[in-house]
C-alpha cells in the first residue's frame, strides 16, 4: 500500500466561537430579583389577592345565569308566537 496517498493531517479545527452577547439588542441590563424569581418558580410567589366570597353570595352568579336563560326564552317564544301570527 502505498502512503503517499493516504492524508495523514488531522483536519483543522475552528475553535469555538467565543460567547456572544445572546440578548436582543437595546435590552436594559437592569434585571429585578424578584421578577426573575417569579419567572423561574410561578407557584413560589403567587399572592391569592382575590376576594373571598361569603356563604350568603355563593350562588349569585347561578342566580344571574338562570335569570339570563329565563329572560331568553321568554324573548324566543314571543318572536316565535309574533312570526307564527303573521306567517300562519
Amino acid at each position: 500500500m502505498d502512503d503517499s496517498l493516504i492524508d495523514t493531517k488531522s483536519p483543522t479545527v475552528s475553535p469555538p466561537p467565543s460567547v456572544t452577547e445572546r440578548r436582543r439588542p437595546g435590552r436594559i441590563k437592569f434585571t429585578d430579583r424578584a421578577l426573575i424569581a417569579l419567572l423561574r418558580n410561578p407557584t413560589a410567589a403567587v399572592v391569592d389577592d382575590a376576594p373571598e366570597i361569603q356563604e350568603s353570595d355563593a350562588l349569585a352568579p347561578t342566580r344571574g345565569v338562570l335569570l339570563g336563560l329565563l329572560i331568553g326564552i321568554v324573548m324566543w317564544c314571543a318572536i316565535g308566537m309574533i312570526i307564527l301570527r303573521f306567517m300562519g
